[in-house]
């Protein structure tokens, strides 16, 4: 790894404390300076456009935690520590998305890195934050020597509401209503929809809006679609950013105090060009709104190593890092984290807001496809860890998924469970 790689991961582990960070040398035993307490094995290099090895699978725990690089061995020697597990490369490795140049067989038919069959389910670590874990490991260390080390409460940090605008209405539009009616939906539901949008079954948004607003210390984003070319088939249906029905929702979003973002087109995940095309029109549509956010269609996100910034665009954060077919710790962390490009080590100032929770990994057939009460479950094992680390808990509901009995029951039973781990 680079000076500017290891120092960034190092102060990362660190919390941003910069005093702590200065105790640490990730050298030899022998290479040690003066002031280094704690000092850190090298156990993979990291060379620039080299691919390293692969990380031990199965990975030894090193304090009942997976360690990917390094033995999980440490031993006090005076007022030092001399560490052995290299969580330095094992952080890297999944703060930087490093583990989608090694699992190139964990892929789906989109061509999305997957958690089936990747390094993380393989070492049954998708519901642990493993890099959150390794700093806490880092903490328990430095204690054991004397210093002394701000350990913040085991609650949330943040709780951030996310909701994806992909179709607004179910029978306001001329496809969804021949859809309905060759599913045989209600007549008089359709025409009471298309006299008034918030009739509509799936203009769910105040609902959703409403239930989020009952978290306090949180954030509500919604991502908004804006093409700027021929759309992909999975950017069906469109909708015009100036039609009544966007405007609705868009007067609806600033009413409840809700931050938009860019939902940005599958296309944006090969082409990172058309992201500032299609910035520039949302900004357009949405006069005085500053757009920051960006979420990618289908969390279809770039190459790891793909040369774009979103800082060229205006925008600054991504809420896009979560697996589809699984909820969990993409990153192996419950915190914002800078994009890292993994060959190359360039450090962006894009930053990485974790996506933990998505309704569909949940529900989908094709996913974790869980009952009501396992999805409880595994959302609340999500949570807990979160809690622990003082993290950032980040979710996804689509207003299309409130139209189904599964996801309205579900959404105020996690809310429940989000208030249980508020403090």
């Amino acid at each position: 790894m680079t000076a500017e790689t290891i120092n960034y991961i190092l102060l990362w582990l660190c919390r941003g404390n910069q005093s702590l960070r200065d105790n640490i040398g990730y050298c030899s035993w022998a290479d040690r300076e003066l002031q280094h307490r704690i000092i850190i094995e090298p156990a993979a290099s990291f060379i620039p456009g080299v691919l390293e090895r692969h990380p031990a699978d199965p990975a030894p725990l090193f304090f009942d935690v997976p360690l990917l690089y390094g033995t999980p061995k440490y031993e006090q020697r005076g007022d030092c520590i001399y560490l052995q597990a290299d969580i330095v490369a094992s952080t890297f490795y999944l703060l930087s998305r490093y583990n989608e140049l090694h699992d190139t067989n964990a892929v789906d038919h989109l061509g999305r890195a997957t958690a089936k069959g990747s390094w993380m389910e393989r070492n049954n670590a998708l519901l642990s934050p493993l890099a959150d874990s390794y700093a806490n490991i880092l903490h328990s260390l430095f204690v054991m020597i004397g210093i002394s080390t701000e350990q913040p409460p085991q609650q949330f940090a943040k709780v951030v509401f996310t909701h994806d605008a992909d179709i607004l209405t179910a029978y306001r539009r001329p496809r969804g209503v021949i859809g309905s009616l060759l599913r045989r939906k209600p007549l008089k539901q359709m025409i009471r929809a298309w006299q008034d949008i918030t009739l509509d079954p799936a203009f769910t948004f105040q609902n959703l809006f409403q239930q989020d607003q009952t978290i306090t210390n949180s954030e509500i984003i919604l991502f908004i679609k804006s093409l700027t070319t021929l759309p992909h088939q999975l950017d069906l249906p469109t909708y015009a950013l100036r039609h009544k029905d966007t405007q609705t929702l868009l007067q609806l979003a600033k009413e409840n105090n809700v931050t938009i973002g860019l939902h940005a087109s599958f296309c944006t995940g090969k082409k990172t060009e058309l992201i500032e095309k299609e910035a520039n029109k949302l900004r357009c549509c949405c006069k005085h709104i500053e757009i920051k956010s960006i979420r990618h269609h289908y969390l279809n996100l770039p190459h790891p190593e793909a040369i774009y910034s979103y800082a060229n665009n205006g925008l600054s954060d991504d809420y896009s890092v979560g697996f589809a077919d699984h909820i969990g710790f993409r990153l192996g962390t419950s915190h914002p984290v800078r994009r890292i490009t993994p060959l190359s080590q360039v450090i962006t100032n894009d930053i990485l807001h974790p996506l933990l929770i998505m309704d569909v990994s949940l529900s989908n057939e094709q996913y974790m496809h869980c009952s009501i009460d396992e999805a409880n479950e595994k959302i609340e094992q999500v949570m807990k860890a979160v809690a622990k680390h003082n993290g950032e808990m980040v979710l996804l509901w689509h207003n299309t998924s409130m139209m189904e009995s599964y996801h309205a029951q579900l959404y105020p039973q996690m809310l429940q469970l989000i208030k249980k781990y508020q403090s």
